[in-house]
């Protein structure tokens, strides 16, 4: 195929035809190409296992609100500790911890955490909670808030609904 319009250009001009100016199909083509090539590059939805294993460490409760307002319960914890897809918290002055495993949906916005106690009494019960990760000075601020004793989940981390429950959790940085 060649071009009838300007069959001889002087050197360094451009030539209409073969600019994406001279030819609109191939400036559409071009743009459905580019368009096509961005939707590739987007980034993949969050994997949950990776996301979980972001979170592993040993946390220090920062804050507990329940139903809005700061509680002292977090003096009475120990440590909190996350590994392998599962919490492990220990309370001061009892012996053994509270254990439970958990699922993420970091693609949800605000992300989704369903907490499932070990204890053999509550096997069917799903806790149903957000959560958001921040990276602050200190380390890495883990806040987690759920409903108790099978609400809905929250929508914000104010922990203002009826049996909500806010924990701010930090991993400090390694010294």
């Amino acid at each position: 195929m060649f071009c009838r319009r300007k069959p001889l250009v002087p050197i360094g001009a451009e030539h209409p035809c073969l600019t994406l100016s001279g030819v609109p199909w191939l400036r559409g083509i071009a743009g459905a190409i580019l368009v096509a090539g961005m939707a590739g590059m987007a980034p993949a939805a969050p994997d949950p296992h990776d996301a979980a294993k972001q979170l592993e460490g040993q946390y220090e409760v920062v804050q507990i609100l329940i139903n809005g307002q700061p509680d002292k319960k977090r003096d009475e914890v120990e440590s909190f500790v996350i590994k392998d897809g599962e919490m492990r918290v220990r309370i001061k002055n009892r012996t053994g911890s509270e254990d439970a495993l958990f699922v993420l949906d970091p693609s949800k916005k605000p992300s989704h955490i369903d907490i499932r106690p070990k204890d053999a009494g509550a096997k069917e019960t799903k806790i149903l909670g957000i959560y958001q990760v921040k990276e602050t000075d200190d380390g890495t601020e883990l806040t987690i808030a759920f409903a108790r004793e099978g609400g809905e989940r929250p929508q914000d981390f104010k922990g203002k609904g009826e049996g909500h429950v806010v924990l701010i959790l930090l991993r400090r940085k390694a010294k």
